[in-house]
């Protein structure tokens, strides 16, 4: 006993029901036929099906075993698994500790979870975990990426993993034990070279219920799911602290992860076997790849004698959609994680990116050459094959690097004012008074607001004792040359103090330095709010001083910076109503600062603010400021959100992949 399983066709168990050792090989496909008619298999099907038999050490013939023999295979099978982990990074896995007896001592514990009070906990728990999602989903997502990248955060993340995944895995290990099976394995298995446990779960394939097998590999998933609940009752219920914090990380890991891996059926993990399980078509992602290939064969090299590894019309169609949706999911996961590896480590991303090419571009490529050589039934299309290779080729080169497309650039911006237009605090105070009414008409030259800073007061009062002091000391030191020249300097000293210490405190008093709508954001709550000095109290709208701002990042300004770039903006207020803009200028240096709150994260924007800056400003990725003069701006209110779409010369999208890959790995190599 090896623990293997094997499944066959209706048809092969026909043969396989026959082979009790008396039959002979013709005996038995004879009495198949008879039974099976058209649908019989061939003799040469009958010799490969004896073949896989022989090789799964599930057959015994009528003369000694060779125990030599079994041995070799065995050896070969185990050498030929330990190749495939060494070419799966991704996976490779250590058997640590036989967990049956353990399981078998602990699980009158647990199987009372496994009934209908069990369940009905269960889902009256994550139901509700689900709802205070939903309800603080704004509060919890609130620069989560900021917090979850922080160093701290990283070092309990990585405490944490592994022991929501050992809950998640003795799930799976109780849930075969529920009905009987046995678990004989618990490892690591290294992901990107991170241990993370795993359970060998392989005794359900024995189970008869189909809904047997389907709760085992979902039982994972509902650990974590329940996990996730409990943990966002917690993050709710507790004030922040480390509490919290370590709720809110099992919420992104036993929440966030499952969709992305263990709930989802296109890779192989728990989704994957309910999947299976669910439609009943065993080996699910084997035979939608050889689906796949006998779609080629059949209809684009029209060969006759192929055969599908679909029973029925239905299983063709969910093996060929599984087939694409899985490969386009892997590549997206395989692409997005040496990304995210080559930002941190470069070299390391490199090779994940190089090997993960080779495992889903060039090694398919190599295996479709040699399959003429290999396969007897392609042998003969061989010229076929390498001229639609060699067409399909070069129809994608042409395609990528010759035919133009449509290129644009979109970015977000804001209705802003000039420079002139904006009302800043000259010094550091609190806002004692507002002289001029939000939303009224302005002069040039008319006070806006009064700061108070009690001590640029004091200051200015006592530096005019001091001069009046230094005053009359030179007055006193008019006979003595040396010492008037001493108390002369230090006048000198005191008025250039006196003057800037007066223009700060004129600075208290910001006016309007043109003539427009005073406009002050916030006036309800902006009694009382301290000002640094330069920071911005409000504004001066004028239609003939305000612009369109655009930002773009930093890695899109290439192409606007073209000549020949044409741009169309859209306002908020009117999105069905293009305007044409000219760009008057572009930033020369890439910005961290956002003009407005508006642009961030928080306030709708695209840029994730910084939360160390105080005013929510600051921003992690850098952009380009793009200023647009747009006609017509009276009906629209600074701050109202637009967007603009660059519109660049037509390019072939080949070049535009292969920059955008050049600077990814470039941006990864420049921050490792």
């Amino acid at each position: 006993m090896n623990g293997q399983f094997h499944r066959f066709t209706p048809e092969a168990y026909e043969l396989i029901g026959r082979m009790d050792g008396k039959r002979s090989l013709q005996e038995i496909w004879e009495e198949a036929s008879a039974v099976l008619g058209d649908h019989v298999p061939t003799q040469q099907d009958v010799i490969d099906l004896v073949g896989q038999l022989y090789h799964a050490n599930a057959i015994q013939a009528d003369r000694n075993a060779d125990v030599a023999e079994m041995y070799s295979r065995r050896n070969r099978a185990k050498r030929q698994r330990l190749i495939q982990k060494l070419m799966s990074p991704f996976g490779l896995k250590v058997p640590l500790w036989d967990p049956d007896p353990f399981l078998e001592r602990t699980k009158h514990f647990v199987m009372p979870i496994f009934g209908t009070t069990g369940l009905a906990i269960w889902l009256a728990t994550v139901v509700a975990g689900l709802v205070l999602a939903i309800i603080n989903a704004s509060a919890f997502f609130h620069n989560v990426a900021d917090k979850v990248l922080a160093l701290e955060n990283v070092l309990m993340i990585v405490l944490i993993y592994p022991l929501v995944k050992a809950i998640h895995e003795l799930g799976h290990a109780y849930a075969v034990k529920r009905w009987g099976g046995e678990v004989r394995e618990i490892g690591l298995m290294f992901l990107i070279f991170y241990p993370v446990p795993y359970t060998d779960a392989s005794d359900a394939t024995s189970f008869r219920d189909k809904r047997q097998r389907i709760l085992v590999g979902a039982a994972g998933i509902m650990v974590e799911l329940f996990l996730a609940s409990v943990a966002m009752f917690v993050w709710v219920l507790v004030e922040p602290g480390v509490v919290r914090a370590v709720a809110a990380n099992v919420i992104l890991l036993a929440g966030v992860s499952t969709p992305l891996f263990n709930g989802n059926p296109l890779l192989r993990f728990d989704a994957y076997y309910v999947l299976s399980d669910a439609i009943e078509i065993p080996n699910l992602a084997k035979r939608s790849t050889g689906q796949i290939a006998y779609l080629v064969k059949r209809y684009a090299l029209r060969l006759k004698n192929v055969a599908s590894p679909a029973w029925s019309d239905k299983e063709a169609a969910w093996l060929a959609a599984y087939a694409v949706l899985s490969f386009a999911y892997r590549i997206f996961i395989l692409l997005a994680v040496s990304f995210a590896v080559t930002s941190q480590y470069a070299v390391l991303g490199g090779l994940i990116a190089c090997w993960a090419i080779y495992m889903t571009v060039i090694g398919p490529l190599i295996r479709i050459v040699r399959a003429p050589q290999t396969d007897s039934g392609m042998r003969q299309a061989q010229g076929r094959i390498y001229a639609i290779g060699a067409g399909a080729l070069a129809v994608l080169l042409i395609l990528l690097f010759v035919i133009p497309m449509p290129y644009s650039t979109r970015a977000q911006g804001i209705v802003w004012v000039e420079d002139q237009a904006i009302v800043r605090a000259g010094d550091d105070g609190f806002l004692k008074s507002i002289e001029a009414v939000p939303g009224s008409q302005v002069r040039v030259g008319q006070s806006l607001v009064t700061l108070d800073n009690p001590i640029a007061s004091a200051r200015l009062t006592m530096l005019g004792a001091q001069r009046d002091y230094a005053q009359q000391q030179l007055l006193a030191a008019y006979d003595r040359p040396d010492q008037a020249l001493v108390q002369s300097g230090s006048l000198e000293v005191l008025d250039t103090e006196q003057r800037i210490a007066s223009e700060r405190a004129d600075g208290l008093r910001p006016r309007s330095a043109m003539a427009g709508e005073f406009l002050l954001p916030g006036a309800n709550d902006a009694m009382g709010k301290y000002y640094k000095r330069g920071e911005r109290i409000g504004f001066i709208a004028d239609p003939r001083h305000m612009i369109v701002v655009l930002l773009v990042p930093e890695e899109d300004i290439v192409p606007i910076r073209r000549k020949g770039t044409d741009i169309a903006v859209r306002f908020v207020t009117q999105a069905s109503n293009p305007v044409n803009g000219r760009i008057v200028r572009i930033t020369p240096e890439p910005q961290d600062t956002l003009p407005s709150a508006v642009l961030s994260t928080d306030g709708g924007g695209l840029f994730a603010p910084d939360p160390r800056a105080k005013d929510g400003l600051k921003t992690f990725n850098r952009f380009y400021r793009v200023d647009v003069v747009v006609p017509d701006l009276r009906r629209h209110r600074v701050e109202e959100r637009v967007f603009g779409r660059f519109q660049h010369k037509w390019e072939p999208i080949g070049y535009r992949w292969s920059r955008s890959l050049r600077r990814m790995f470039l941006a990864g190599l420049g921050s490792a």
